[in-house]
């Protein structure tokens, strides 16, 4: 049974995101040392709705904002969650090279995570 997910990410979250997934869905995996890769289903449900949000982000008039939404079997948002889980902002770094674009990439993994696992905090 399929979940929905949704998340409002801005653009320099969007775009930093798309970049990060990309580049560890491409290189080598020597070149990214301990970055743990994406099944290739799950980044492929993740690429596809990211693709589309930065075409719609890149098109004139766009808001600064935009939401992805993404259509997950349970395994495939355990699989997403686990891998953003382990993720380091030294790993972050070391894949977008660029700490602006690796800042707005660890915004846009924790904004995310907020959707695919929601913690609660009780005072």
């Amino acid at each position: 049974m399929n979940s929905d997910f949704s998340v409002s990410l801005n653009r320099d979250e969007l775009f930093a995101l798309e970049k990060l997934v990309t580049r560890i869905a491409t290189v080598d995996a020597s070149e990214v040392r301990a970055v743990h890769a994406l099944s290739t289903d799950t980044t492929r449900c993740l690429i596809g709705p990211l693709d589309a949000a930065c075409t719609r982000m890149r098109a004139e008039a766009a808001p600064e904002s935009c939401s992805i939404s993404l259509t997950l079997e349970p395994w495939q948002a355990d699989s997403l969650a686990n891998w953003m889980g382990r993720l380091t902002v030294h790993q972050i770094e070391s894949v977008v090279v660029d700490p602006d674009t690796a800042d707005a990439a660890s915004l846009a993994i924790w904004n995310l995570m907020g959707v695919l696992r929601p913690v609660s905090l009780y005072f």
